[in-house]
């Protein structure tokens, strides 16, 4: 079993309603949309980005036709298959999730997708979270304590996997200077999944700065291979 990253054109009325449903339906940190620029500088058609477990190709797609249309059915959208553009195997691009989304947060940024950094940025966090508590519990012989946070967002701000994390770590991420800076991210995200918020460059840049802050400091948990 491995992860596959299927991408899927979404209709730009729609988008909004997908994104929300999936947070409701799916782990947060297993799906973001992007908005390629086109070679005139003119925005394209959005693409749905899922992570999905196969075994192979065909699985994958099926796989994610099935949660793409529990997201549809979730909105009260009309049934619609999917139009898959592509995939990507992200254990064969040579760097670990969490570090290509957070390209993905400073591509968007470059290129003026702002709100998209924010959700980029967050996705980035919640993957590098959960990899980091699935080795803790691990290297402590507790690999079973995954079940605890497997259906929900890895994001260490809740009493589930913040306590987690402090309990494997030994640490108190929250008592971080930079953490309040954390929580007005997580809050710009939200706003822009749940209510369809506008972001400014400043609000990336802040997103992104507190986003380097959590990831180093998670990052530094990592037991020693």
């Amino acid at each position: 079993m491995k992860d596959w990253r299927i991408y899927i054109a979404l209709n730009p009325d729609e988008e909004r309603a997908i994104l929300d449903a999936l947070v409701s339906t799916y782990p947060r940190d297993r799906f973001s949309t992007v908005t390629w620029i086109q070679a005139d500088g003119i925005n394209g058609n959005p693409e749905l980005l899922l992570d999905v477990a196969a075994e192979t190709e065909k699985s994958a797609l099926a796989e994610a036709a099935r949660v793409f249309q529990a997201a549809r059915m979730y909105a009260d959208l009309p049934h619609e298959e999917p139009r898959f553009t592509g995939y990507s195997i992200p254990e064969e691009l040579g760097e670990p999730p969490d570090l290509a989304y957070w390209h993905k947060a400073d591509l968007a940024r470059d290129t003026g997708s702002y709100a998209d950094a924010v959700v980029a940025v967050q996705i980035s966090c919640e993957v590098l979270a959960r990899r980091t508590l699935d080795a803790l519990a691990e290297a402590q012989g507790m690999p079973w304590l995954s079940r605890l946070y497997k259906a929900r967002p890895a994001s260490l701000s809740d009493d589930v996997t913040q306590s987690l994390f402090n309990g494997l770590s030994g640490l108190e991420i929250q008592a971080e200077e930079w953490w309040q800076s954390y929580r007005d991210h997580a809050q710009r995200r939200n706003g822009i999944l749940h209510r369809g918020a506008g972001v400014d460059l400043a609000g990336a840049e802040a997103s992104i700065e507190a986003g380097k802050a959590f990831r180093t400091y998670v990052r530094g948990a990592l037991p020693a291979v």
